[in-house]
């Protein structure tokens, strides 16, 4: 359809491909001519991958469950699902087709990724529709907004979909949308590309939904080892790298082979109209085994509220701080559940231990001595009885946990990634 739009011609389109992919070399380690370099367009791995992946996961239709027995059975449980049939009120043909999107934003500039100083790079939607139709890349561009309400074009995007049911329990919320953590995604993803293996941002669990295409998921036991599932051992070729194709035509089966029977992993097809939830811990990774439109979030309820809250702490220790404020004037219950797990983990908050450590400083000026930070650590230990070992979950302002997102970067989740690579940095 967009072809006679634009008028296309083959030159024309070498050049579209060309540009899409500069845009994005200045955050790659590979040249523009490395691109193809395996040819894995020429093979039929994305078919096997679809007509040959197992189906581990339930998969529930929405008429049929409760959001009563989805707290219970799986949100409680952290138990990964696939619900059916929440699509029947999108207008999924007559909004989300790829041509109705050609149609309606063929002249809005969409990210595709981020430069080495974390900037976004956007090209507009008709160019990177020449390139998802055209492009031969071993691991292609994946398209992943995030900042749908500051176009007024985009915020469109947003009220087309509804929030499932089971998922309007959203914690952050509460502070508005521009300061809360990116959170909300929509997607559009070429055959071949995807997330390379991660957990999501803060712990927090995520709910996707295929409108076109379709995806294939591995998840890892939330227990599995990082050093496993990231499967850098597993690398023997030079080249050889974790992008989602060869993470899936070439990692995963060697982890696999190894683990036999002891490797707990899930894997399924993602369908159009399906809705995946993703627990929050959950090791996972994604590729569009062929063209793909989605949508995702992100959130923090009251079911996962101590896991997210143990990462937000560490993780974002101002936004811990305005969160904390926000839940002690409107949501008192929970600040006072945060505020028992402080005390349950000794943790000291951010701005606790930044008035110990100014009054400490003050004290040492006035008596012309060194300062010195481990005598502060002996207060706070004296004053929190906190355990300030390395080994102590909070012991340190700069312990990460698995879920790193200490920057406002939105290198996050397929359901939010934040360990992809440079050129496939998006949620599922």
């Amino acid at each position: 359809f967009f072809f006679n739009d634009t008028a296309t011609t083959e030159i024309y389109t070498e050049q579209i491909v060309g540009s899409v992919r500069c845009v994005q070399e200045t955050g790659s380690e590979l040249k523009l001519k490395d691109w193809d370099k395996y040819e894995y367009h020429r093979t039929d791995w994305c078919k096997r991958l679809l007509e040959e992946c197992p189906d581990q996961i339930d998969r529930v239709d929405c008429e049929d469950l409760t959001i009563e027995d989805f707290i219970e059975k799986y949100e409680k449980q952290d138990k990964p699902v696939i619900i059916k049939g929440l699509t029947k009120k999108w207008s999924v043909d007559k909004y989300w087709s790829f041509e109705q999107l050609y149609q309606r934003y063929k002249d809005i500039e969409f990210k595709v990724g981020e430069d080495d100083e974390g900037y976004k790079l956007r090209i507009k939607l008709k160019y990177f529709f020449e390139y998802l139709v055209q492009q031969k890349d071993d691991s292609p561009l994946y398209l992943f907004e995030s900042s749908l309400e500051d176009k007024k074009e985009m915020r469109e995007i947003i009220r087309k979909y509804d929030v499932p049911k089971y998922f309007t329990d959203d914690l952050f919320k509460i502070m508005g949308e521009k300061k809360r953590p990116p959170y909300r995604w929509f997607l559009m993803g070429p055959e071949r590309s995807g997330t390379t293996v991660h957990i999501d941002p803060l712990m927090t669990s995520a709910w996707n939904t295929s409108l076109q295409g379709h995806k294939r998921w591995v998840l890892f036991h939330k227990d599995a080892p990082k050093s496993l599932v990231k499967g850098k051992e597993f690398v023997r070729e030079v080249g050889e790298d974790d992008e989602a194709i060869m993470y899936f035509s070439k990692i995963l089966p060697r982890i696999k082979e190894k683990e036999g029977k002891h490797l707990q992993t899930i894997e399924f097809i993602q369908g159009p109209g399906e809705t995946v939830f993703v627990p929050g811990g959950w090791w996972h990774a994604v590729i569009n085994v062929d063209n793909t439109i989605a949508v995702t979030q992100n959130f923090m309820s009251k079911i996962n509220f101590n896991k997210v809250w143990r990462s937000v702490r560490v993780e974002r220790k101002r936004f811990a701080e305005k969160l904390l404020n926000k839940f002690k004037e409107k949501e008192p219950e929970l600040y006072e559940r945060a505020i028992a797990l402080n005390k349950e983990d000794n943790f000291v908050m951010f701005s606790e231990r930044q008035s110990l450590l100014q009054k400490r400083k003050n004290g040492e000026g006035q008596n012309h001595s060194a300062f010195k930070e481990d005598q502060i650590e002996q207060q706070i230990q004296k004053k929190f009885r906190v355990d300030t070992s390395p080994s102590h979950q909070g012991s340190s302002d700069s312990q990460s946990s698995s879920s790193s997102n200490s920057s406002s970067s939105e290198s996050e989740n397929e359901s939010g990634s934040n360990s992809t690579s440079s050129r496939s940095q998006s949620p599922s």
